[in-house]
């Protein structure tokens, strides 16, 4: 399984990001978390962040 999100990175800006397996632990700072669909993977398996960033934005400034 693998799970898409927006992580604050250490910089305090947003990026997106994709978990393989299990979900990020209560350590990470992150909003929007979904399962990445079938249909955002290319061809090999690896998702295809330009898809997911379009279907899935970084709801305001601050995540929110």
């Amino acid at each position: 399984m693998i799970w898409f999100a927006w992580e604050r990175a250490m910089t305090g800006q947003w990026q997106p990001v994709c978990y393989h397996g299990e979900k990020p632990g209560k350590y990470k700072e992150v909003v929007g978390l979904v399962e990445v669909p079938a249909d955002c993977l290319d061809a090999d398996g690896s998702p295809n962040f330009g898809m997911l960033q379009k279907r899935f934005p970084l709801a305001g400034e601050g995540g929110d």
